[in-house]
């Protein structure tokens, strides 16, 4: 349509000069004097460049409404797909939601279960270990000379403090959850007192990439139980080591803790996803058996083991995870496989403690 609009133009300016030369031919035969032919001239010229200005003004005022409205339309389609975005990320978002309350109602309700069990039969088991306990140990006072006997009474006290420790542990469910002493805890101080806890559970293990110097942040838990959950990964460090080597000689442990600052939120094998934020990031790797990829679902189920029958009770991992989502926190394991080690994550929030700095307040969130 445009393009048909300028051939008009265009076919207007030659008739206009065809239309001018017309008027000259006239005016000079009909014997007019040079001027009054060439005022006849200029008068035409100027009216129809009036016409045609005007029409170009119109055309132009046209065009410059249509751009308008196709800066308009680009303006709401732009707003259209923004709000469109929008709501995919509130949709996204509410049902990654939806999905997360959904897992922790599973999780607490077969918490709930297991500590219904494990109260029930709590106080039963615990008072037929008491008396076997207590009669091995006047046994023991009585056969002193008879060693066979002895090693037998020790192996059978042995198994019943081991069977008073499973118990315990599956009674935590029941007994702590929600009991947490939790305090304020300078971050530094904290890492310092966990890189010793780790070295006397294992004095071989290898501390890298320690970044919290002058870490000013807080943590909000309660330090023993949470070095109860990394005491049981450690144990399964070792346990994961010496079911590959048969010892822990040949075995690689490493700690490796440090501040993170997620920015968006990250998926979970705990079946929640970690809130952006700001963190303590707790990674224990070893280089023991490994996990199997169709394991890594429920290593943190409790009573479930991949160990032999009566070599684990599959309790630690569940505990650690117990703990530590009591503490607002998250856990995450990756294995490439059998005989390819594991790797625990642990990720506790950290808060940005607020200091006074030559007498103005600042934010410190570490290096």
């Amino acid at each position: 349509m445009k393009e048909k609009k300028y051939i008009i133009y265009a076919l207007a300016i030659v008739f206009l000069h065809i239309l001018s030369i017309m008027f000259v031919v006239f005016f000079h035969d009909s014997g007019c004097n040079f001027y009054t032919q060439i005022i006849a001239i200029l008068s035409l010229l100027i009216f129809l460049n009036i016409h045609l200005g005007c029409l170009f003004y119109k055309h132009s005022c046209q065009v410059k409404n249509s751009l308008a409205q196709v800066s308009l339309s680009k303006d709401l389609f732009k707003s259209v797909v923004e709000m469109m975005q929008k709501d995919i990320a509130d949709l996204d978002r509410t049902a990654r939601e939806r999905r997360e309350m959904q897992y922790k109602l599973y999780y607490f309700h077969r918490m709930e279960m297991l500590s219904r069990l494990a109260g029930g039969l709590a106080h039963e088991f615990n008072n037929l270990l008491t008396p076997i306990l207590l009669f091995c140990g006047i046994a023991k006072e009585g056969l002193s000379e008879n060693k066979r006997l002895l090693k037998m009474l020790d192996s059978v006290s042995e198994n019943c403090l081991r069977g008073k420790e499973l118990i315990n542990k599956i009674h935590f469910f029941a007994d702590n959850a929600g009991n947490c002493n939790k305090t304020d805890i300078c971050c530094y101080d904290f890492v310092a007192d966990m890189i010793d806890c780790a070295k006397n559970k294992i004095p071989e293990i290898t501390v890298i990439d320690n970044r919290v110097d002058n870490c000013n942040c807080i943590l909000f838990l309660d330090k023993d139980m949470f070095f109860e959950a990394v005491e049981n990964i450690l144990d399964n460090a070792v346990n994961a080591v010496e079911d590959r080597y048969g010892k822990r000689d040949q075995g690689e442990f490493s700690i490796c803790i440090e501040r993170k600052r997620l920015f968006s939120d990250k998926p979970c094998d705990s079946g929640n996803s970690i809130v952006a934020g700001l963190y303590l990031a707790v990674e224990i790797k070893d280089n023991g058996i490994g996990i199997r990829k169709e394991e890594i679902g429920f290593i943190f189920d409790p009573l479930f083991t991949a160990r032999d029958v009566g070599a684990g009770y599959g309790m630690g991992a569940a505990v650690s995870m117990a703990i530590i989502m009591e503490h607002e926190g998250y856990i995450e394991v990756d294995s490439e496989g059998e005989n390819r080690g594991a790797t625990f994550r642990i990720w506790l929030p950290l808060k940005e403690q607020l200091l006074k700095t030559g007498g103005k307040d600042e934010i410190s969130a570490g290096n």
